[in-house]
C-alpha cells in the first residue's frame, strides 16, 4: 500500500488521522495539479465509502476509507489530494456496475456492494469517453481535462484523501439513540464505572459520536433500563482531534 508522505505532518504516531494542510500548501499541489478543491458525499448504504464531485472534473474522486476522509462530514467543500495513479481504481470498460479494483484489494468487497450507488451515474462518461469535453476545452481547465483523458484511457477512478476542509456545510445536530455493551436492569442507576457510549445518528451518512457520561441526561443515568430506548438530539464538537477515530457528543436532550 503506498504510503503517500504529503499531508502526513503530524508528529505523533497514535493519531488516528492526518493534520490538515496549510493554504500555502494546498496553494502549491493545485499549482503542480496534485489536488483538487469539491464536494463531499458519503453512500449511506457503506458510510466508510465517500467521493468527492469537482466542478469541471467528469470523474468523481474516490474517498476509500474514514481515514483519507480525515474528519469531513457529508456537503462539506474540502481540498482532495490524489494518490498516485498506480493507486487509483481500476473499473471494467465492459461493465463498469459489475466490476471495480482496487490496488488495496482488501477494499474490494466493500466498494463492490455501493458502486451502483456512487457510480452508475458516471458509467456513460467512462465507457464512451470524453470526446465533447476535450474538444471544448476552452470551458475546461487544463487539470481536469488531464484527469479526465487518463480515467478514461485507462479505464480507472481517481482515488485521494482529504487534506483539509475549505468550508463546513454539515449539520451540526443529530438526531439518534444512545448505544451501550452494558445490558441495564430494571430501577437499576448506571454503574460508576460506565463512563464512556456511543451515540447512533438516525442519518447513516454521518458518524458514531462518543458520548462521555458527564453528558448524558440525568434521567439516563437514573435509569438508563427506561430511557435506553429514547430518542435523543446532540451536537457534535466542532473540536475533533486527529486522535479520536469519531467525534464528540455533546449537550444531549
Amino acid at each position: 500500500k503506498n504510503n503517500n508522505k504529503i499531508g502526513n505532518n503530524n508528529n505523533n504516531n497514535d493519531s488516528f488521522y492526518e493534520e490538515y494542510l496549510t493554504d500555502n500548501e494546498i496553494s502549491n499541489l493545485i499549482t503542480v495539479e496534485r489536488l483538487f478543491i469539491g464536494r463531499l458525499y458519503i453512500s449511506a448504504s457503506k458510510r466508510k465509502l465517500a467521493y468527492v464531485k469537482v466542478d469541471n472534473l467528469n470523474i468523481d474522486i474516490f474517498i476509500s476509507d474514514e481515514k483519507d476522509r480525515n474528519r469531513s462530514f457529508i456537503g462539506d467543500k474540502v481540498a482532495v489530494l490524489l494518490y498516485p495513479k498506480d493507486d487509483w481504481i481500476k473499473v471494467s470498460s465492459n461493465n463498469l456496475e459489475d466490476e471495480i479494483e482496487l490496488i488495496d484489494n482488501n477494499q474490494l468487497s466493500e466498494i463492490s456492494d455501493v458502486i451502483n450507488d456512487l457510480w452508475k451515474p458516471k458509467s456513460k462518461l467512462l465507457i464512451d469517453g470524453l470526446k465533447d469535453n476535450i474538444n471544448n476545452s476552452n470551458s475546461k481547465k487544463k487539470q481536469s481535462s488531464t484527469i479526465d483523458t487518463i480515467c478514461n484511457s485507462e479505464n480507472l477512478q481517481p482515488r485521494g484523501k482529504v487534506v483539509k476542509i475549505i468550508e463546513s456545510n454539515h449539520k451540526t445536530t443529530l438526531i439518534g439513540a444512545i448505544t451501550s455493551p452494558y445490558q441495564f436492569k430494571p430501577n437499576e442507576k448506571l454503574p460508576q464505572n460506565e463512563s464512556r457510549f456511543y451515540f447512533q445518528p438516525s442519518d447513516l451518512t454521518y458518524p458514531n459520536c462518543i458520548l462521555p457520561r458527564l453528558e448524558l441526561p440525568n434521567q439516563f443515568i437514573e435509569n438508563p433500563y427506561q430511557y435506553q430506548n429514547n430518542i435523543y438530539v446532540i451536537d457534535i464538537d466542532n473540536d475533533w482531534s486527529i486522535n479520536s477515530k469519531f467525534p464528540f457528543a455533546r449537550n444531549v436532550r
